[in-house]
């Protein structure tokens, strides 16, 4: 079962940010002498989403992505991911972080992580459910654990989407090993997509990604995950469609 999947408890109202952030220099202002790791590590989430951010003001589907996210964040305003500490861990890891970020973000993905199997030990297998059916038992662990990965929120976003008439697609990215897993919903692709090739989306196209807080054209979403999720020439990345109607239980009629 894909564990796979980014918080945001800090929310931005308006996603039209102007300039990146510099995260190294951000981590080092806001955790020196820190007394509250974890506050102070949303708080750096935060940045690390915003970072890279492009805005869309010629496309129309950047406004409705900005509605729905705006939409999901305002409903689920607080709600963590293991996937998320666990990618910020790694990457104090591979930048030399000091031993007291490295120690407390570890904690914080391990804390995170025992959640996640939590949660899925209760699961039923989603062969055995319908895709309503998960629909409802993810929203009950949203309520219940304020706890998603980027899968589940891909899959709620969709159904969200679906009820507004929304045509959208669920896209999941991966590599040569589980961790790189990655799921997001993109919406304006172009009839003749190929999705195992993103240059080939559309103009129109764009990646609506509520774990990482990012409204991005594919171009520059690729470009992203492959720095932030670690992607490089011996781990190329790789795209797959999910379709609702082969992964669940078909729906009663």
């Amino acid at each position: 079962m894909n564990i796979s999947g980014i918080s945001n408890q800090y929310i931005i109202p308006s996603l039209q940010i102007k300039k990146t952030v510099d995260t190294v220099s951000y981590t080092q202002t806001t955790f020196r002498g820190s007394k509250n790791f974890e506050q102070d590590y949303y708080k750096y989430q935060n940045a690390v989403s915003l970072n890279n951010q492009t805005l869309i003001n010629t496309n129309n589907n950047y406004d409705i992505g900005r509605s729905i996210m705006n939409g999901f964040y305002e409903k689920y305003p607080k709600l963590d991911s293991f996937t998320m500490s666990e990618t910020i861990a790694k990457g104090f890891e591979r930048n030399n972080a000091s031993p007291y970020l490295k120690e407390k973000a570890k904690a914080k993905a391990d804390k995170d992580f025992q959640t996640t199997i939590a949660i899925l030990e209760k699961r039923p297998d989603e062969k055995d459910i319908t895709f309503s059916q998960y629909i409802n038992m993810i929203e009950n662990e949203f309520q219940q654990y304020n706890h998603a990965n980027c899968g589940e929120r891909a899959y709620y976003l969709h159904n969200e989407m679906n009820k507004k008439g929304i045509n959208n697609t669920i896209i999941e990215i991966g590599g040569n090993t589980s961790e790189n897993s990655h799921v997001f919903n993109v919406i304006g692709l172009d009839k003749n997509a190929d999705i195992n090739n993103p240059e080939t989306w559309g103009e129109n196209a764009l990646v609506i990604d509520v774990w990482a807080n990012k409204l991005l054209p594919p171009k520059d979403a690729i470009a992203y995950y492959k720095e932030f999720l670690n992607y490089g020439e011996d781990n190329p990345v790789q795209f797959k469609k999910l379709d609702i109607n082969k992964n669940f239980k078909p729906e009663n009629n």
